[in-house]
């Protein structure tokens, strides 16, 4: 059971720095393009008018990232699950 942990702690390690990575780079998706914003404000100010709608990812972006972050969470609780076990074991 000890090296089986072990082996499942190396994946699960390895696994959420991966996830991370992606976490991080789709994360942006969620957020409205600083230099696209302003942008938007000088068309905004030189045609005199102020109807701009409040930014809104797109419905695909949300899910996407709903997903990589639940994978990660999924992943961090089975790591501590083997941990405890870990800790288990070797108590007993």
């Amino acid at each position: 059971w000890n090296n089986t942990l072990d082996s499942l702690l190396v994946f699960a390690g390895l696994f959420a720095g991966i996830l991370t990575a992606f976490v991080v780079e789709s994360r942006h998706d969620l957020t409205e393009d600083p230099q696209e914003r302003l942008l938007k404000q000088i068309v905004d100010l030189l045609s005199n008018s102020s109807s701009r709608e409040p930014f809104q990812p797109n419905p695909s972006s949300l899910h996407v990232n709903g997903l990589w972050f639940t994978s990660l969470t999924l992943t961090l609780i089975s790591a501590l699950g083997g941990v405890l076990a870990k800790g288990w074991l070797a108590k007993y």
